[in-house]
């Protein structure tokens, strides 16, 4: 058994037919979870580290908004289920 602690305090998890597992982190806070950020994690199982990090959307809350649940589609672009915002967010994948 393998076990990642980089990706954050863990709100939603996907894997993709590659093997890149996404997470989205809901729950960080410098009173919950020091040090760490909310976001998306993106990186490779074989190795375990993010390679890339998408902030939350900037609110009020200093610590911003994010979403709970995670999907991504056959094209790369990922979908998160917003409790802040209440609806989904999609972040389109940049094909360059």
């Amino acid at each position: 058994m393998t076990e990642y602690d980089n990706f954050g305090r863990t709100s939603g998890l996907a894997i993709d037919r590659n093997d890149v597992i996404y997470t989205t982190d809901s729950e960080s806070t410098e009173r919950v979870h020091p040090g760490w950020l909310r976001g998306i994690r993106i990186g490779k199982l074989s190795d375990g580290k993010v390679d890339v990090f998408i902030p939350p959307h900037k609110t009020e809350a200093p610590e911003g908004a994010m979403g709970e649940g995670i999907a991504i589609d056959a094209a790369g672009n990922i979908y998160t289920a917003e409790a802040t915002l209440r609806g989904v967010t999609k972040y389109a994948r940049n094909h360059d």
